[in-house]
């Protein structure tokens, strides 16, 4: 997928972005809780995730 598009879906729905780019393991966990937390950790988290790979 490319990072545009990875990049729109984190905005929205990080876990789901994480999740197409690592799988589920400890940074897709650690991403969820903080999307339940607070939408913002998660979506900052996502973005990182995202932009890391």
């Amino acid at each position: 997928m490319g990072k545009l598009i990875l990049i729109i879906i984190a905005f929205f729905i990080s876990p789901l972005a994480v999740f197409f780019v690592d799988g589920i393991g400890k940074r897709f966990w650690l991403n969820l809780i903080l999307y339940i937390c607070g939408v913002v950790p998660g979506v900052i988290h996502g973005i990182y995730v995202v932009l890391d790979d």
